[in-house]
């Protein structure tokens, strides 16, 4: 006699069992309300006690771009004046360091007063989120609804985008710049992903080292579009913003990778870097002290070039392992992206919102039944250290000096971006797990 059982419904999900466990609870309907409750309450919080216009980072955008629009000198000019003026605080940042592309594509909001230039800048750093996270979870995710929602409302409780919005950051515009290259470049469409890279590289100049994915996959297509969208681009920002302008960026640039600007700052020992050229350093400097030489100085050096050498022959090793599918590709992309932050020579914590690609990717493994144990608890821990980092540290200097405290918070973060890279690459190297298991929710038929 034939017996068909029918499981309830809930999302089919294929994978090993303590991820499916995880996935299979965190679509529950009580755990979504519980989620997205939590998710509107931490959001509407953050937004409600950020710095404001007033200060930066925020503050220093406006100010920059407002004394380019009066054909002055952002990078050279002394801008207490003009902050005075405006009852906006410059919190150190005495001249521009960002790219002058940057500075002109912000011009038009200061149009607008600086509180009103903050609000509409908070609401399109907000839409760039979402329409960011429409596109990693859309149609062809394969994803149930409810694990959407779970995901969406885990992406906004995580704690590096509480610290983007309070500093009124740029990272969620590059998010969706990035997330768009990756879609039409699994679209075919190389010219539209190799100019909006470019984009991307005028604005911040670090998500260029994405360019080596398109080097290792051989898209030449997208390659030379990303080649003309930068010498167009440099071109034009040359001419509106003045060759005074941008050579004085390009001597900032190099104060940047020197690790000057940090110094300058009084920044260099900061618990909010990320990474891989302030993270090694910092291990060096804990093993050997804090001594100077020139011998010592070279070793750091060296070392932290061989550092970013290895992480790059990582990534070109993961990119091209078999099988080369479109799955394969998509994973490699989200690979680079972590590659690009960690190459960045002042990469923050609110760079972290980038993460949220392998974030979606892992996820999408996970219900494909594709994901490498290691892959998914690396990726998992990468998370919890982030969103756990509040109440650890408070915990820590309740408990422990903070000499104690500084080495651990210095490394705390960096050691997150390091697990999600390491999610990233074995998402993308690890063949799929032989356990997995029948889609939950499938009519089984039992004999």
């Amino acid at each position: 006699m034939n017996r068909t059982i029918t499981a309830t419904s809930v999302p089919q999900i294929k994978s090993p069992n303590s991820a499916n466990t995880i996935l299979a609870a965190a679509s529950r309907p009580w755990v979504i309300a519980i989620l997205s409750i939590a998710a509107l309450l931490y959001a509407a919080g953050g937004l409600r006690n950020a710095r404001g216009f007033e200060r930066a980072d925020f503050s220093c955008y406006y100010l920059w771009a407002y004394a380019a629009r009066q054909n002055l000198n952002p990078y050279t000019i002394n801008f207490e004046p003009i902050a005075a003026s405006m009852r906006l605080r410059t919190d150190g940042m005495d001249h521009a360091d960002y790219p002058p592309t940057f500075i002109l594509m912000f011009e038009p909001l200061t149009m607008l007063s600086p509180q009103a230039a903050y609000r509409v800048w908070m609401g399109l750093n907000l839409a760039a989120l979402i329409a960011a996270l429409v596109f990693l979870l859309g149609n062809d995710s394969g994803l149930d609804n409810r694990v959407k929602i779970a995901f969406a409302a885990l992406a906004f409780l995580f704690y590096p985008l509480r610290i983007h919005f309070n500093w009124a950051q740029t990272q969620l515009v590059l998010l969706l710049m990035l997330v768009l290259t990756g879609r039409w470049l699994a679209r075919r469409r190389d010219g539209a992903a190799g100019l909006i890279l470019a984009l991307a590289g005028l604005l911040k100049i670090f998500p260029l080292f994405v360019v080596g994915y398109l080097l290792v996959e051989r898209r030449w297509r997208a390659l030379i579009f990303t080649g003309i969208g930068l010498a167009l681009g440099a071109a034009a920002t040359v001419v509106l913003i003045g060759v005074p302008g941008s050579v004085a960026f390009c001597a900032r640039l190099a104060n940047v990778f020197s690790g000057n600007w940090l110094a300058q700052h009084g920044k260099a020992d900061s618990v909010e870097l990320i990474s891989l050229t302030t993270f090694v350093p910092r291990i060096l400097a804990a093993v050997t002290g804090a001594r100077s030489g020139f011998v010592l100085d070279l070793a750091r050096v060296a070392v932290v070039a061989l550092g970013a050498v290895a992480l790059l022959l990582l990534s070109v090793h993961a990119t091209r392992t078999e099988p080369a599918d479109e799955n394969h590709r998509r994973r490699s992309f989200a690979l680079w992206i972590v590659t690009a932050v960690l190459l960045s020579p002042t990469a923050w914590i609110h760079y972290m919102v980038l993460l949220l690609v392998p974030y979606a990717e892992l996820a999408i493994a996970i219900n494909r039944g594709e994901a490498s144990p290691r892959a998914i608890w690396s990726g998992a821990a990468s998370y919890g250290l982030a969103q756990l980092s509040p109440v650890m540290f408070a915990a820590l200097q309740a408990l422990l000096p903070m000499s104690v405290v500084t080495p651990i918070a210095q490394c705390w973060f960096p050691c997150a971006t390091l697990l999600a890279y390491g999610s990233a690459y074995w998402l993308t190297v690890d063949p799929p797990p032989r356990d997995t298991f029948s889609p939950v929710g499938e009519t089984q038929t039992r004999v």
